[in-house]
């Protein structure tokens, strides 16, 4: 333990000011309900407590703010709707949140609801709420003052067409994150009101959509935006690392901008570190692990206790076994899985015939290691609220939706198709147990009702024919069938061969 507590206190040297002239900034995006750590032993809100109680009694001014996509993706928020992840942000004593598009998964009623008791500061600058039950919860903007120097937060928020169901957004009316985020910096330092301007996004450091604005493209086309906190994307934004992306970025007048941006589930945390005398900002990234395993929150042990008790009891019951990992390292093997087990799923749902399926990789919550596969696992796999529908679908839509799918880097597809595009996403080829999709002809796929209604920017999926619709989750029908095949003694097992490849 001397030697845990050791091992910390140098990680954190690096990172402590102990000065009034600085603002030590702490920062999360996109935890996604992942209060244990994950399976590489990463991670975890008890020993993110532990870092930030650290720098807290370091320092005398400390920010923490996290970036959105606080749930969805474990069995905490699949089973109690964020009633964990909420209620823990306020034991951490979070100072500033925005929404991220997972937020909306339950629908805004829900975000209504748990957000009227959450005590940090929720920004969001370019949704206009009026006439929505978020209505009078969120600020355009906060302003802090430290040493005299007056720092302007603004929240922008992802442009929910696309990516959210509208359904789960009622009301809300989204306006273009740049035009808000720079005619608002430029107002406020205009006004005096802020020296120095702070945005917190969740519209993601680069994107495949290329309509949408990104982290990188605000600061190249704004003026007064000065540091940008972001999210959505997953990117881990470290300086120290040379394979990292871009941390600094060119703005229209030729000024080097700190964007910062902490991964993904909470294995990283951001901290920031700005001179409140030149507003010189530095940033890095800490790798939550074992480390943090000192001074642990007895407060939060036992808060968390009886939510543990039910998802241990669900990891901990054995249902199938996996022949080899399944999206460790390679994400193929389990995109492919998932193609597959949509056209055995299928029949069930439709007795017609049913040419192929589509499904999206981003409904795939995680991976699956070699050996016992439990319950837990499976729950964990494919939390979200979907269910699987049935679509006739013209060949050019279809053929419309796969390079959108392409922008991506391809999505799950059953064996026998094989598709091939090219650097401009456009598609090669696309063949169907060796024969052309054809435009004119007509196909039966079995998807998500997610895509089907245009989810994931796949708006041709819009134009099909709609043949059947499941009642059962999608991951009821998951769980299902792997219990089923684990009874029947048949491993999971997958193949790593492409089947969305790129030829550049």
């Amino acid at each position: 333990m001397q030697k845990l507590i050791l091992i910390a206190l140098l990680v954190l040297s690096s990172v402590l000011v102990s000065a009034e002239d600085h603002l030590v900034i702490i920062h999360t995006n996109d935890t996604h309900s992942q209060i244990d750590p994950d399976y590489e032993g990463k991670g975890g809100i008890l020993r993110r407590k532990t870092l930030i109680d650290s720098v807290r009694s370091h320092n005398e001014n400390v920010l923490l703010i996290d970036a959105g996509d606080a749930v969805q993706g474990s069995l905490y928020y699949t089973l109690f709707g964020g009633k964990v992840e909420f209620s823990l942000m306020d034991s951490l004593k979070y100072d500033m949140q925005i929404l991220g598009n997972h937020e909306f998964d339950n629908g805004i009623d829900s975000i209504s609801t748990f957000y009227r008791k959450l005590k940090a500061v929720k920004l969001s600058s370019n949704y206009c709420l009026e006439n929505s039950k978020l209505r009078n919860l969120f600020k355009e903007y906060e302003i802090k003052e430290y040493n005299g120097k007056k720092i302007a937060f603004l929240g922008i928020n992802i442009d929910p067409n696309g990516i959210i169901q509208d359904y789960k957004y009622n009301g809300l009316v989204y306006r273009d994150a740049f035009v808000v985020a720079d005619s608002l910096a430029t107002l406020l330092k205009g006004n005096k009101m802020a020296d120095y301007v702070v945005v917190i996004s969740h519209i993601g450091y680069s994107n495949i959509d290329k309509n949408k604005v990104t982290d990188t493209e605000l600061v190249k086309r704004s003026h007064n935006i000065d540091l940008v906190i972001g999210g959505h994307s997953h990117t881990s934004i470290n300086p120290a690392d040379s394979k990292s992306v871009a941390y600094k970025v060119r703005n229209a007048d030729n000024k080097e901008i700190l964007i910062c941006q902490a991964g993904h589930h909470g294995r990283t945390v951001g901290i920031i570190d700005i001179d409140l005398d030149d507003f010189e900002a530095e940033s890095k990234l800490l790798v939550i692990e074992k480390n943090f395993d000192y001074n642990v929150d007895n407060n939060l042990v036992n808060f968390i206790a009886p939510y543990k008790h039910v998802v241990d009891s669900l990891m901990n019951n054995p249902i199938a076994y996996a022949k080899q990992d399944l999206g460790i390292g390679s994400r193929v093997r389990i995109i492919n899985w998932v193609g597959d087990v949509a056209m055995e799923i299928a029949p069930i749902i439709y007795k017609g015939k049913i040419d192929l399926s589509v499904m999206n990789k981003g409904g795939i919550r995680g991976s699956i290691k070699k050996g016992v596969v439990t319950e837990g696992e499976i729950g964990s796999l494919f939390p979200f609220d979907n269910a699987v529908w049935i679509l006739k679908i013209k060949g050019s839509d279809l053929l419309e939706g796969f390079s959108v799918m392409a922008r991506r880097g391809g999505d799950a597809v059953c064996k026998g198709v094989k598709i091939v595009y090219g650097k401009d996403y456009k598609i090669k080829s696309a063949t169907l147990n060796g024969k052309e999709i054809k435009k004119n002809k007509y196909y039966v796929i079995a998807t998500l009702d997610y895509l089907a209604n245009g989810g994931d920017y796949m708006e041709s999926f819009k134009r099909a024919e709609v043949l059947a619709k499941d009642d059962i989750r999608y991951g009821t029908r998951m769980l299902n069938y792997v219990r089923e095949q684990g009874e029947k003694n048949i491993e999971i097992d997958s193949t790593d061969e492409s089947r969305m490849y790129s030829i550049y």
